[in-house]
């Protein structure tokens, strides 16, 4: 084992908010201040976070605030032990790869070498699509809600497996979009038991943990006694009261970590001493798609540029746990965010930080303030408003004036302000008030054909209006019945209800779905409802699918 304490020399400092020890040299006195500043304004006895800034494999800021058990009023340390969720799909990724260099397995195997049990519908699905998520297997957490199944606490691996089993067809081909899905790294964590006949929970644990001396670093158990041990979770509710997260513990994510341990795992991105050069290349090769098209997602890590600078990345959710693992390799420099308040943002922390520490270096983002001014009349900006189809997403777009500004909205109500730039043409400005994508409004005459969305990255997409339907009671009534699901072994009940119509399901109303077109309605839980109909126009059945598009085209048959 190497001796890593060298690398927890620090110089305390005390500043106002919690604890922070920051060495030297490495950040300044006003960009401390700035930290300090930008994480203020919470109560200390409330749910909090542990910070962790490394520099050129140096753990040089650790600060900590709030408490990880409110009965017990523990205070969060960097000793503290957070689940990390998604962000710990890299390890699993890592030991693929250990596996790979084993000699074996490759990439390029098919799943069902290694999970005969998935043989009927996954035809050319392989391990490197699982990694880079461009598999379509449909993501099992999301069936699991569907099947009306209890989603919290520890979903055991082989309940996950065992429910992909069942299914008959892909979200897509393998190899043709982007999708990421849970299921992806259930499978891979299979994987690695099986080929290397050994729980792939000590198989991480004995071959990237121990090697790094990440001893804080394990695998939750279906059990409490690890409360004692772990922080808590906590969402705050209306009244500014903090009560326990409803958590779910995905099969694949059972991961929990401490800032110090974080920091050896980041290291080792330099040392190389795990799997040397050979497996980093390897965990930072980004994926392709089958018309070679490059994307973002390596081995359970997002390689992306911010404001200039390149980053390696992974964020992980899970009830009130957030995390996030935010490197910049040109200048040797990380930010280690994990919090156990579910109103605490890590995400978006971690890159603030990042703006307070790369002053200077970073590129800047183009503000409204530089936005050309453009004035168009209240009475001419009314003749782009509208509902607008997106085939791409089977989800409509709406635009309307408010307050003498033309607003685009997406589903669940997620409003932009659409500023004009051009004839005809608007930029949308995002929540940071940075303008972003641009919407162009194709014209006939005075008379809108289609929008134009183009987006700052990807593919444009063009949306037709179309004319939101209004569907009464009596028109509800041909939906109503039983639809069953062979795949999921669960049926939904719908009945009208006024302009809506309830889902039923296991004897329990869960939700209402509404019409966002014709034979097209949603809900607020399950997702997208497309109904089909038979020559005759006889009602056949329904296709569900997820917003997310994690898991589609679940096949519902209405029962006679």
């Amino acid at each position: 084992m190497r001796n890593m304490l060298r690398k927890y020399i620090l110089i305390p400092l005390c500043l106002l908010l919690g604890n922070a020890f920051p060495l030297a040299g490495q950040i300044s006195t006003e960009q401390l201040a700035s930290i300090d500043r930008l994480l203020s304004g919470r109560e200390d006895l409330n749910p909090g976070f542990a910070i962790g800034i490394t520099h050129e494999n140096r753990l040089i800021y650790e600060k900590t605030f709030g408490v990880g058990n409110l009965h017990d009023k523990v205070k969060i340390s960097t000793e503290t032990r957070f689940p990390v969720a998604s962000m710990g799909k890299q390890f699993i990724a890592t030991a693929i790869g250990l596996l790979v260099l084993d000699g074996k397995l490759s990439l390029e195997d098919e799943l069902s070498t290694h999970l005969p049990e998935l043989d009927g519908y996954t035809q050319g699905v392989r391990i490197k699509h699982l990694i880079h998520h461009t598999s379509g297997m449909k993501d099992y957490v999301n069936l699991m809600v569907f099947r009306g199944d209890e989603v919290k606490g520890l979903i055991p691996l082989d309940k996950g497996i065992h429910l992909l089993s069942r299914l008959r067809a892909l979200n897509f081909e393998p190899g043709d979009q982007f999708s990421y899905s849970n299921s992806n790294y259930l499978l891979l964590s299979e994987i690695v038991s099986r080929v290397s006949k050994m729980d792939f929970r000590d198989f991480i644990t004995e071959r990237i943990f121990h090697p790094l001396d990440m001893n804080n670093t394990g695998f939750l158990e279906p059990t409490s006694g690890q409360d004692q041990v772990l922080a808590l979770d906590y969402r705050k509710e209306a009244g500014g009261r903090y009560v326990r997260s409803d958590q779910v513990i995905a099969a694949q994510d059972q991961i929990f970590s401490t800032i110090k341990d974080l920091s050896l795992w980041d290291e080792n991105f330099y040392s190389q001493v795990l799997g040397g050069k050979t497996l980093q290349d390897m965990l930072l090769q980004r994926g392709r798609l089958s018309n070679r098209e490059e994307i973002n997602y390596a081995f359970g890590l997002f390689i992306n540029d911010y404001k200039g600078l390149r980053t390696i990345s992974h964020a992980g959710d899970m009830g009130g746990y957030h995390s996030q693992f935010l490197q910049f390799p040109e200048e040797q420099m990380s930010i280690i965010v994990l919090t156990n308040a579910a109103d605490f943002n890590a995400y978006g922390t971690s890159y603030q930080i990042a703006d307070i520490l790369f002053e200077g270096k970073l590129a800047s983002e183009e503000g409204v303030e530089n936005l050309p001014v453009i004035k168009v009349p209240k009475k001419k900006l009314k003749l782009y408003t509208g509902a607008y189809w997106n085939e791409s997403i089977n989800r409509p777009r709406i635009v309307y004036v408010q307050g003498g500004s033309l607003r685009y909205n997406r589903p669940d109500n997620f409003e932009s302000r659409l500023v004009p730039v051009g004839e005809h043409q608007f930029r949308i400005v995002n929540a940071q008030q940075k303008q972003s994508s641009t919407v162009e409004f194709v014209m006939i005459g005075d008379k809108v054909k289609e929008l134009i969305f183009r987006p700052v990255q990807g593919q444009e997409s063009s949306m037709k209006l179309y004319e939101y339907p209004a569907y009464s009671t009596k028109e509800l009534d041909d939906f109503a019945g039983t639809y069953y699901s062979k795949e999921l072994g669960t049926a939904y009940q719908l009945s009208p209800n006024k302009t809506k119509l309830n889902i039923h399901l296991k004897g329990k109303e869960i939700s209402k779905m509404v019409a966002i077109k014709a034979d097209y309605f949603k809900d607020g839980y399950f997702g997208d409802f497309r109904f089909v109909r038979n020559n005759d126009r006889e009602l056949e059945g329904f296709y569900l699918s997820t917003k997310s598009k994690r898991a589609t085209n679940m096949y519902f048959e209405k029962q006679k």
